[in-house]
């Protein structure tokens, strides 16, 4: 048995009315504490244009263990083809302690609910209009991702218009780079394999993070 919090999902019931597909679900809590503040943010079939939910984030409730809910979703029918399997996607948070929100990608909608629901959010962003969107949308600090499509010289470039934002670069960061980096106005950096590789022993791992700190606070900005 699961020991936290955890969503699944049960089969879909599925009604064709020839205008549009109606859609219902089960979600259930299978673990063994209660699941606070279930919300669903989003419900997709297929390419199918959803008529609702209309808005999102819909609130389910808080559900106990093997609690349970449902989901309902109506969707237009136009450009389906029967007999044709299509693949519902549902997202969703619930709350279960965790107080920091990461994402590879943004996703305003995503960034405003997270913040809504008091996590310190930080959504990837490749262009300086999703840094600005992101932003707009309440994130707390950019996730620069992947690091190539944002080298030191362009970091540079996007503190001219974003002087104040916190901006951690990821993905490819390690000692090559990581002065680089920081001198270009980088807040930090996620890292990865730079410090840690499946078997690594701790005085390995103790020895590269020592090394990374040291090349961070040695460059000058």
């Amino acid at each position: 048995m699961a020991s936290k919090p955890q969503i699944g999902t049960g089969s879909a019931t599925v009604i064709n009315t020839g205008e549009e597909v109606i859609v219902s679900i089960t979600v259930t809590n299978v673990g063994s504490e209660t699941a606070s503040k279930v919300f669903l943010t989003g419900v997709t079939m297929g390419a199918a244009r959803r008529i609702s939910p209309q808005n999102f984030p819909v609130y389910i409730g808080n559900l106990t263990h093997e609690g349970s809910g449902s989901i309902g979703a109506r969707f237009s029918n136009t450009g389906l083809t029967p007999g044709q399997q299509y693949l519902l996607t549902l997202r969703g948070t619930y709350e279960a302690g965790g107080t920091l929100a990461i994402s590879p990608h943004l996703d305003p909608e995503l960034v405003r609910h997270s913040v809504g629901l008091g996590l310190w959010t930080m959504p990837g962003v490749a262009t300086v209009s999703e840094a600005f969107a992101a932003l707009r949308a309440g994130a707390h600090a950019l996730k620069a991702f992947p690091n190539d499509a944002l080298p030191p010289e362009a970091l540079r470039a996007w503190r001219t218009v974003l002087p104040e934002a916190l901006i951690y670069p990821v993905g490819g960061m390690g000692l090559h780079n990581l002065a680089a980096y920081r001198r270009a106005g980088a807040t930090g950096a996620g890292l990865g394999s730079a410090i840690y590789r499946a078997g690594d022993s701790a005085s390995v791992v103790g020895e590269r993070a020592r090394e990374l700190v040291q090349a961070w606070q040695t460059a000058e900005r």
